[in-house]
C-alpha cells in the first residue's frame, strides 16, 4: 500500500509555475504609465469660454440637435452673419455637446485627455514596436513641451488620433503584422474624419507617401518583392481612391473635400497658429515650449 500511495505521488502532475513578468516589460509599462499620467497632468486646464472656440463649437451642436441644422454661413459674425462658409468642424461640436449634456465642463475636459492620452499611447507603442522603447521615450519627452501648449478643447484633437490610426494601421500592413482587409477601416475613419477637422487631408498625404514608397520599391525591385508587402501598391492605390471619396461624403460634398486645398483664398485674419515658430518669436511671443522646440530641432 505504501509502494501504491508512493507511486500516486509521483504521478499527480506538477504545478505549472507562472513565469513571472520580465522585469524590462514591467519597467516598460509603469514608465509608460508614468508619462502617460504627467502627459495628462500637463494638459488638464481649467475651461475659459471667454478665450476659447470651444463656445463655437458647443453652439453648432446645440443647432444640430435642436434642427438638425450645419451652419454654413458666418453665424457668429456681427458684420457679416450670411457670409457662406464651409463648417468643416460641424462633428466636433456634435461630440462636444453630447458629452457636455451627458457629464458636464468637467467631463468634457476628461474625455479630452482621454483622447490626447490614448493618442500619445498609439505613437508611443508605434515607436516602440518600429524603433525602440528608449527612442520612443525620448522623442516623447522632447514633444511633450510642445504639445501642451494645445491644452484647449478644440477638434485638432481628433486629427492627431485618426492620424496615428493610420500610421499605425498602414505601418503595421507595410510590415506584415496585418492583412490588407485591415485596411478597409481607414476609409471608414476617414467618413469620420472629414467631418470632425479639416486636418484630414492629413489622411489623404499618410496613404499618398505609403503608396509611392511602394511605387519607388516596385521600381527598385520590378517583380521581386522588395522589402514591402508584394503588390501593395495596387491594394493602396485602391485605398487612396476608398480615402478620396469617403472625403467627399460632407455636408459640402466635393467643395467640403477639397476646401483645406484654398482655405487660405481670402484669408484676411492673422492667426498665431498658422504662422512659423520663428515668425511668433519674431512678432514678440516669448514662452519655454517655442524656445524649447527651437533648441530640440
Amino acid at each position: 500500500m505504501a509502494k501504491k500511495h508512493s507511486a500516486r505521488r509521483q504521478a499527480a502532475p506538477a504545478a505549472v509555475a507562472l513565469e513571472p513578468r520580465p522585469v524590462g516589460a514591467r519597467f516598460q509599462a509603469c514608465l509608460t504609465v508614468a508619462l502617460l499620467a504627467i502627459y495628462a497632468g500637463l494638459l488638464a486646464h481649467p475651461i475659459d469660454l471667454t478665450t476659447t472656440d470651444l463656445g463655437r463649437y458647443l453652439k453648432n451642436g446645440e443647432l444640430f440637435f435642436q434642427s438638425g441644422l450645419v451652419s454654413d454661413s458666418n453665424l457668429f459674425a456681427y458684420t457679416t452673419p450670411d457670409h457662406p462658409f464651409i463648417n468643416h468642424s460641424w462633428g466636433s461640436g456634435v461630440i462636444y455637446f453630447l458629452v457636455e449634456r451627458l457629464a458636464g465642463f468637467s467631463g468634457l475636459s476628461l474625455f479630452f485627455l482621454l483622447v490626447s492620452v490614448v493618442t500619445l499611447w498609439i505613437f508611443l507603442r508605434m515607436a516602440t514596436l518600429y524603433g525602440s522603447f528608449a527612442l520612443a521615450v525620448l522623442l516623447a519627452i522632447v514633444a511633450m513641451p510642445i504639445l501642451i501648449t494645445r491644452y484647449e478643447i478644440r477638434p485638432e484633437m481628433f486629427s492627431y488620433l485618426m492620424s496615428g490610426l493610420f500610421l499605425h494601421l498602414l505601418w503595421d500592413y507595410q510590415h506584415g503584422r496585418r492583412s490588407a482587409r485591415w485596411l478597409m477601416i481607414l476609409p471608414l475613419l476617414q467618413l469620420v474624419w472629414v467631418n470632425l477637422h479639416i486636418y484630414f487631408i492629413i489622411g489623404w498625404l499618410i496613404v499618398g507617401v505609403f503608396l509611392l514608397q511602394s511605387l519607388v520599391d516596385l521600381a527598385a525591385h520590378g517583380s521581386q518583392p522588395g522589402r514591402l508587402q508584394p503588390q501593395s501598391w495596387k491594394i493602396l492605390i485602391v485605398l487612396a481612391l476608398a480615402i478620396f471619396a469617403a472625403s467627399c461624403i460632407n455636408p459640402a460634398g466635393l467643395r467640403g473635400a477639397v476646401y483645406p486645398l484654398f482655405i487660405f483664398q481670402g484669408y484676411e485674419f492673422p492667426v498665431l497658429e498658422n504662422n512659423s515658430v520663428p515668425m511668433i518669436l519674431k512678432a514678440g511671443y516669448r514662452f519655454l515650449p517655442l524656445t524649447f522646440f527651437l533648441i530640440s530641432a
